[in-house]
């Protein structure tokens, strides 16, 4: 019980408490239509947000060649129940001085903290997403959403169906970058008490993501970061998100063992090509 109080102090009071107060400002300044405050709030937030999850995770990031420096892109990634890698990447992206990385994030959350989205670039309209594109920012989506961070195991993707994003990335003309996270599914565990079923059945029914978490271990986290995308000239938006879901060389490519993550394993991973196409490279045990 101790050890619990310790890992729940230095690894969710930290960041939580730092989420409450940037969203705070930032909702005063929404109040005030001034974004001279939220702009001033923006660095300093990235600053700490950054060592804090370099210091619980010690992430690295691989590929990040692969991310266009003048042009738009849009970083098609696995939900996890927490975010960090994104956040993450928000962070390191507003300290190198360029734009941030911000995306899509669920209306439910814009709406509830709504100062803490706009610190962070998050909105849930495709029409602001499409003007970003156009405008050379790299933006995020995560097409499974909340049902995949909740639900998914050993990494399974769950987009029902949602190809929207392939649709924008026609319109506006720039590439999908896969991106997955090392470990993201194992850090912040989610404990059901055999009551899976049930809280997925309350999300099919209302939408609300019932779920009972853990506390976020500390293990490494790794971002790989693919190679650009691009939608064939006569290849529908269908036909481009459904080769993005099972990846250029095709789900046969990958044994069940590259499928298969246990509790207790550190996967290593050696490339990317899709969001859910990678290369195991090794298990290290923890």
């Amino acid at each position: 019980m101790v050890l619990f109080l310790i890992m729940l102090f230095f690894t969710t009071l930290p960041i939580t408490l730092l989420a409450s107060v940037a969203n705070a400002i930032a909702t005063i300044s929404i109040l005030l239509r001034s974004e001279t405050i939220c702009t001033i709030t923006r660095k300093p937030a990235a600053l700490v947000t950054f060592f804090y999850l370099k210091m619980l995770h010690g992430f690295e990031i691989h590929g990040e060649e692969n991310l266009p420096e003048t042009t738009g892109a849009l970083l098609v990634f696995y939900h996890a129940l927490v975010t960090h890698d994104i956040v993450y990447l928000w962070a390191r992206s507003c300290l190198k001085a360029r734009k941030c990385i911000g995306g899509i994030a669920h209306r439910n959350s814009v709406r509830v903290v709504p100062g803490l989205c706009k610190i962070l670039d998050l909105y849930c309209e495709r029409d602001t997403l499409v003007e970003k594109l156009k405008k050379g920012n790299i933006c995020h989506v995560a097409p499974g959403g909340a049902r995949e961070g909740v639900f998914s195991e050993n990494y399974e993707l769950l987009w029902h169906g949602r190809h929207g994003f392939a649709r924008v990335a026609k319109e506006c003309g720039v590439p999908i970058i896969p991106m997955f996270t090392a470990n993201s599914q194992p850090a912040p565990s989610v404990m059901n008490f055999g009551l899976k079923s049930f809280f997925k059945a309350v999300y099919e029914r209302t939408g609300i993501v019932v779920y009972l978490p853990l506390i976020c271990f500390p293990v490494k986290l790794r971002i790989y970061i693919g190679e650009p995308l691009h939608c064939g000239v006569d290849e529908s938006a269908e036909e481009f998100a459904e080769r993005q879901e099972r990846g250029e060389r095709g789900d046969e490519a990958r044994g069940d063992d590259d499928r298969r993550h246990t509790k207790g394993e550190i996967i290593v991973v050696k490339t990317v090509t899709s969001i859910h196409n990678f290369e195991l490279l090794d298990r290290v045990n923890i």
